[in-house]
């Protein structure tokens, strides 16, 4: 009984499946009761009519009164021991009463129920006697003479409200339907316990996995529903694996990184505890410096790029991308011109796109870094915004280009990959990855393309505030 208030799958199917049973068997037990209790009823104004109607044609209106009702008499007092439908009892009564053997004759309603069969009409009704329901059936015989007395035959039936062979059959059922009722309920836990295997095994082949290397739930022989569940919870399963790898990669490839910066410090340091010349002191502490700012980029940049800036988290408004495109290069026209290389801007004067600004600030930071660092022997650098079409979608391309030796074919593939430089001195391998992250972030992608005769064009699409 356990099983059917729990609030589990088991006992929802085994409330739904049983309760409805048990219900309609006790319906069905009653329906039939009363179907057989009403058909005995007809049984037995049947079995009424037959008697009064065999008995109305002993009466005969040329012979004597006396000698009719002894015959009449006789053959009621036959009936009542032969029947199997209890003894009845018989009055007769001419009319207007001359004679009355079997007691007075009882009143007939005028609603009472008329029954005819065979030419032979007889009307039924039901009087209540000291507490007990009798049924009353009446033949009025009238004959053909105006002369002779008419003869009221009636047969007085003791019904109960529900016959005892109906109580007797009521029982029989209900043993047999609780019986039903109990082999049916086992069936059905059976039939549950064994439907839900399936499950029950699902969820041993998840517990049994190893949280450091989830591998794929295999349930043998498993039903379609289960299948498909197998199936979403693999593919949840391999997309948390390679997250989690990535993740791993991630922490180890940024231990790497951020143990050369930490390294040089350390040791900078310690020269210059050791150093008693001020001016070596001074340069020491500048090496500091550059190790510890060149540790704080590394350090931003791989918190930014951890967050995955997923599509939906970005908090996106809608901003002028030409006007922030324009501020950025300004901001590092300073640090570009110490490096001899200007910046310019060229390209739409105005162009509406949603995202988070600041993410495009330092995507577009990033990419004039990496010209200033990397771009060996440039003098220029173009930062441009223009209006394009992509598979039917309006973008606004970001774009910024150098004159500078450029790189490798080979290079070129791994340009936007995390923690990969081509400089070994310079960078650290996440400043373009950090942009490939943010386009993706915002819908975009981004590319890069070798110029001609020499240089490289780094590409940046992304979606207008307007579709």
């Amino acid at each position: 009984m356990g099983a059917l208030t729990q609030k589990t799958i088991r006992g929802s199917l085994l409330r739904w499946l049983l309760i409805p049973a048990w219900v309609l068997g006790g319906l069905g037990l009653l329906a039939s009761l009363l179907m057989h209790n009403l058909t005995h009823r007809n049984h037995l104004v049947e079995h009424a009519h037959d008697e009064l109607c065999r008995i109305g044609r002993m009466y005969q209106p040329d012979a004597p009164l006396q000698q009719s009702l002894s015959r009449m008499e006789l053959a009621s007092t036959l009936f009542s021991t032969a029947t199997s439908h209890g003894h009845p009892h018989f009055r007769f009564n001419t009319l207007p009463t001359l004679l009355s053997v079997g007691g007075p004759p009882i009143p007939v309603p005028e609603d009472a129920w008329r029954y005819q069969q065979d030419g032979c009409e007889v009307r039924v009704h039901t009087i209540w006697d000291q507490g007990s329901r009798q049924q009353v059936t009446s033949l009025l015989i009238t004959p053909e003479r105006a002369g002779d007395k008419r003869m009221l035959v009636q047969s007085v039936h003791f019904a109960p409200v529900i016959n005892w062979r109906v109580r007797d059959l009521g029982l029989q059922m209900a043993i047999s339907t609780v019986v039903v009722a109990i082999v049916f309920s086992l069936i059905v836990l059976l039939g549950v316990r064994r439907g839900l295997q399936p499950l029950a095994n699902l969820v041993t082949a998840i517990r049994q996995l190893d949280s450091s290397k989830p591998g794929p739930i295999h349930v043998d022989k498993p039903p379609r529903e289960i299948r498909y569940l197998e199936d979403t919870l693999n593919q949840q399963l391999q997309r948390i694996g390679n997250h989690v790898q990535r993740e791993r990669q991630f922490l180890n490839d940024a231990a790497h990184q951020l143990r050369t910066p930490i390294a040089g410090i350390m040791n900078q340091a310690e020269l210059a505890l050791d150093d008693t010349d001020a001016q070596q002191v001074r340069q020491r502490l500048q090496h500091i410096l550059q190790a510890a700012e060149r540790g704080a980029t590394l350090i931003r940049q791989l918190l930014m790029l951890s967050r995955g800036y997923e599509n939906g988290s970005l908090g996106a408004v809608p901003f002028d991308l030409p006007q922030l495109a324009r501020e950025v290069a300004l901001q590092w026209a300073g640090p570009a011109a110490d490096a001899g290389i200007e910046i310019s801007y060229e390209g739409e004067a105005q162009g509406l796109m949603a995202g988070n600004p600041e993410l495009i600030r330092e995507a577009l930071g990033n990419l004039l870094d990496n010209v200033i660092k990397h771009a060996r022997h440039a003098t220029e650098a173009v930062v441009s915004v223009h209006a394009d079409s992509q598979q039917g979608r309006c973008m606004l391309v970001l774009q910024v280009q150098d004159n500078g030796e450029g790189v490798t074919p080979e290079q070129l593939q791994h340009l936007f990959e995390r923690f990969w430089t081509c400089d070994d001195n310079q960078g650290n391998g996440i400043g373009l990855a950090l942009v490939r992250e943010i386009a993706q972030a915002h819908e975009g992608r981004v590319e890069a393309v070798l110029r001609q005769p020499r240089g490289l064009l780094v590409r940046m699409g992304l979606p207008t505030a307007v579709a």
